[in-house]
């Protein structure tokens, strides 16, 4: 099978060969015509030039000959014409003609008068259209004809030289595209295409090396994701493995406290797994979603009811600020519940004794409303504002997560957030505390 590369070269090959082809047919066709016509035209002034003056001289056209004596000094090629006098009689005419005789009144209508003193004294005809033949063996048009196949030669080889010059333009990327998707195939996801020009192959390689890069970083995320499952699950396993190996060998008693441990790592391990189904079905667009037109005022109420009960051991104050006249969401309450509950948890986990958490509702621009909670904490730096949503991610020691959690809160908060078309994201405060925000968009149609 021909390579790409081929098939461009032939084809520009071929569009140059048939488009100097077509020139040089009609230039050759309209550059003959015209210079036929421009002979003819140079002759006939000539022997009309001719006949006047030997006219002028005899009165006459007794003696009169074509060709003869009279036209060598002129330059005047013997070409087939009729030279008529007055009354449209032959008097003079090339080999073929007779002499004397009189021509059909066409043949006059259609014949060039011959003037002297303003009287037509005669005709000069061409019958037959015999004289466009006669130069069409011009050494004129020899020389015309050799220019054009000079220029069409030379237009064939400058075409040649721009289809490879084009063929490798074109397939010297799209070669790199191939070779980068074959070792893309075989695993090898680091080769990246050159990008040498802002056309479309250009903005295609751009494509390939971002997908590529996108899906190095899913790969490498993947691999992550799963060694940090398994060191979740080592913990509770362990655990359990432990103290009920210790109970079977009898070196640990069978009491209460013992499978109050075991049965505390067991829910620990259930919810990590609940979390993770959560999480898989968020990612792929399948968690289920119940909408309903909602006040957000209710929301806040539900979530500021089941708050309280985690704060009292840290002695924490709480604050739900609400802005006025904040439109109705079209959301899924339970599912925004516990997008807020597990921020409020996070913020919880991370809170100093005393401190202060704030859950705050405004309606901004763009038809949007904002959610924020605020924390107390430490805070964190800023290469971690968008890397604390990465599921099981770890930042500085000042805001490790303890044994309670399982890593995957913000991350399915976030995917809850997507899911109904908005946006979750942090920032850093001013001193210590962690700020983040959610948008979820303004319901614009109308209550059923």
């Amino acid at each position: 099978m021909r390579s790409i590369s081929w098939k461009l070269l032939f084809g520009f090959l071929a569009v140059s060969l048939v488009g100097t082809l077509l020139f040089f047919g009609i230039a050759r066709q309209y550059s003959n015509k015209e210079i036929q016509n421009f002979l003819v035209n140079q002759d006939e002034n000539r022997a009309l030039a001719i006949l006047e003056d030997f006219y002028m001289d005899n009165g006459t056209w007794d003696g009169i000959t074509y060709p003869g004596p009279n036209w060598e000094n002129k330059e005047i090629k013997p070409a087939p014409i009729l030279i008529l006098d007055v009354n449209g009689v032959v008097v003079a005419s090339s080999p073929g003609f007779p002499q004397g005789t009189k021509v059909e009144t066409f043949i006059i209508e259609g014949a060039i008068p011959i003037k002297v003193n303003g009287v037509v004294v005669g005709y000069l005809s061409d019958p037959n259209e015999g004289r466009q033949d006669f130069f069409r063996e011009h050494p004129v048009l020899d020389r015309i004809d050799e220019l054009l196949i000079i220029s069409a030669s030379g237009a064939v080889l400058l075409g040649l030289v721009m289809a490879l010059v084009l063929s490798r333009t074109f397939s010297k990327p799209l070669k790199q595209l191939s070779i980068a998707a074959q070792r893309a195939a075989t695993g090898d996801l680091s080769h990246k295409v050159e990008v040498s020009s802002k056309d479309e192959i250009g903005t295609l390689a751009e494509s390939f090396n971002q997908m590529m890069e996108d899906l190095e970083k899913l790969i490498s995320s993947r691999r992550q994701m799963t060694a940090d499952i398994a060191h979740e699950l080592r913990t509770p396993i362990s655990v359990i493995l432990g103290y009920t190996e210790g109970v079977h060998e009898g070196v640990i008693k069978p009491d209460r406290e013992t499978f109050d441990i075991v049965h505390e790592e067991a829910l620990r391990l259930e919810r990590l797994v609940k979390d993770l189904r959560l999480l898989s079905k968020a990612d792929v667009g399948e968690l289920p979603l119940e909408l309903q037109l909602v006040e957000i005022e209710r929301i806040l109420e539900e979530v500021k009811e089941t708050a309280s009960a985690g704060m009292e051991e840290k002695n924490l104050a709480f604050e739900v600020i609400v802005s006025p006249n904040l439109p109705k969401l079209m959301i899924d309450p339970y599912r925004i519940v516990q997008v807020l509950r597990n921020l409020i948890e996070n913020a919880i986990r991370y809170s100093p004794t005393e401190g202060k958490i704030t859950v705050t509702a405004e309606n901004i621009e763009a038809q949007r409303v904002r959610f924020s909670v605020l924390d107390s904490g430490p805070g964190v730096s800023d290469k971690d504002l968008d890397r604390i949503f990465n599921r099981f991610y770890r930042v500085e020691p000042s805001r490790k997560r303890d044994q309670e959690g399982s890593g995957l809160g913000l991350a399915i908060a976030r995917s809850i957030v997507e899911q109904h078309g908005g946006k979750m994201w942090a920032e850093r405060v001013e001193g210590n505390g962690l700020l983040i925000n959610f948008d979820l968009p303004v319901y614009d149609g109308e209550e059923e």
